[in-house]
């Protein structure tokens, strides 16, 4: 009997070795676009998280900031470009059930940079004025020398007091409402305030990220709800007025500044 023989298998070969490395090739060039997309979109997306983290820290830093600031009636701005630059604030404090001010109890905020960092601490009329009795003849005239020692030196800040992190610039740029006094020839022999008060804060988060930075900068004004009468103390870039006392129209003169921050603000008030 004959047999044919069978073909079956004649063409179930495997792969060649160029067929092997092609194949090989293809695979890693595809692998290769796939993981750079994913890394890619991975850094595009802790850019945009970076970049959406650091916009709401910052808002809700200038908010709080904002806030202490519309509610106080006295404040204390010393930025001069030398450790500590710091904004005090302080809000008198109202007698239980009365809704009566206690000019006796200050509730007071100071806040600094350090570093990268912001932060912020609480003090009292004691730590604020040269006095708090009121038949003391400096009742409750600001005493700047009080409110530096509360502030740590430079480096030495505590975390407890931590109001923000990756900060690279805090400070107020202008007080809106100071105002020139004039004596009866027109000279000026110093400066006043009236209300309402306005402060000009500017603020700035940067942080790394993907081996680059990533920052936020803000400006806003925030003014003054509460009428204040207690002397501030300025001393900001064009503005280094010292201590003013509140504007008394009866017995000077007065005149605006020519400061361009106080026209921008809208505030100034000519008599």
């Amino acid at each position: 009997m004959l047999f044919k023989k069978s073909k079956l298998g004649k063409d179930n070969k495997g792969f060649s070795l160029v067929e092997l490395l092609v194949a090989i090739t293809i695979s890693a060039i595809v692998a290769g676009g796939i993981g750079y997309l994913l890394t890619t979109s991975l850094r595009m997306y802790n850019k945009d998280t970076v970049d959406v983290t650091l916009q709401q820290e910052l808002q809700i830093t200038l908010n709080q900031i904002v806030d202490y600031a519309m509610e106080s009636e006295t404040i204390v701005a010393d930025f001069d470009d030398t450790y500590p630059n710091y904004l005090a604030l302080g809000t008198f404090e109202s007698v239980s059930g009365t809704g009566v001010l206690d000019k006796t109890k200050l509730n007071a905020q100071i806040i600094w940079q350090d570093g990268n960092k912001l932060y912020i601490k609480k003090a009292t009329i004691a730590d604020f004025c040269l006095s708090a009795d009121p038949e003391n003849t400096h009742y409750r005239e600001i005493d700047k020398s009080k409110i530096v020692p509360h502030i740590p030196a430079a480096g030495a800040s505590s975390d407890a007091n931590l109001l923000a992190q990756y900060v690279t610039e805090f400070k107020v740029t202008g007080i809106g409402g100071i105002v020139e006094v004039k004596d009866e020839s027109g000279n000026v022999t110093g400066h006043a305030y009236e209300n309402p008060l306005s402060i000009i804060l500017e603020l700035e988060f940067e942080k790394s990220v993907a081996a680059a930075n990533k920052n936020k900068k803000v400006k806003d004004t925030a003014y003054l709800r509460n009428k204040v009468t207690n002397d501030i103390y300025v001393n900001v870039s064009g503005q280094s007025y010292q201590y003013c006392s509140l504007y008394e129209k009866n017995s000077v003169s007065v005149e605006t500044t020519t400061v361009d921050m106080e026209k921008k603000a809208g505030i100034l008030q000519i008599p």
